[in-house]
């Protein structure tokens, strides 16, 4: 290896632990995103069923928009969450792929993002000679799936209960 190739190659590798460091810190913010929306939907479900009379009994109006305001900015709340989520997912996409074009192009004996897309399209693969599968739902479903999921399902139920708790009580 010339000098030349030895510089490229450090440089590549220096590249590389911070992309993945970058990889690492979006991970991190991700979860603690989700984190964050998850506490925001629990304390509005709270502060729902705080105002909300514990017996059957006829509802004021202003109960009744309040809680119906409280749904529409959740189901509002749920919808940006939806946007950081897919926004999350485009980085880390970009930093994930920039890995693995550093390792296929300058750091070939570095597989770890390519080996990885490879155990989740194929649902198993080997390493150092002990075997590793995936379930067929863990083979299918990404993470950033089933996290979009969860505020799309959100949206539906404060629409649903804001609709119920302005027409129904």
């Amino acid at each position: 290896m010339s000098c030349e190739e030895s510089k490229e190659h450090q440089l590549a590798l220096e590249a590389y632990k911070l992309l993945f460091d970058m990889l690492q810190h979006e991970e991190t913010l991700f979860w603690n995103r989700n984190q964050t929306f998850l506490v925001i939907n629990a304390a509005m479900f709270t502060i729902l069923g705080l105002i909300r009379p514990k017996e059957i009994v006829v509802v004021s109006p202003a109960i009744q928009t309040i809680s119906f305001v409280i749904c529409f900015f959740s189901a509002i709340i749920c919808f940006l969450w939806l946007i950081v989520v897919r926004r999350s997912e485009a980085f880390y996409d970009h930093w994930y792929e920039q890995l693995k074009f550093l390792e296929k192009q300058y750091l070939q004996s570095i597989t770890i993002f390519r080996s990885a897309d490879e155990y989740f399209s194929r649902g198993k693969i080997e390493i150092g000679g002990q075997s590793f599968k995936l379930g067929p739902l863990a083979k299918r479903l990404r993470i950033y799936m089933a996290s979009t999921a969860v505020p799309a399902i959100l949206i539906l139920v404060w629409i649903g209960l804001g609709i119920y708790l302005s027409m129904f009580s």
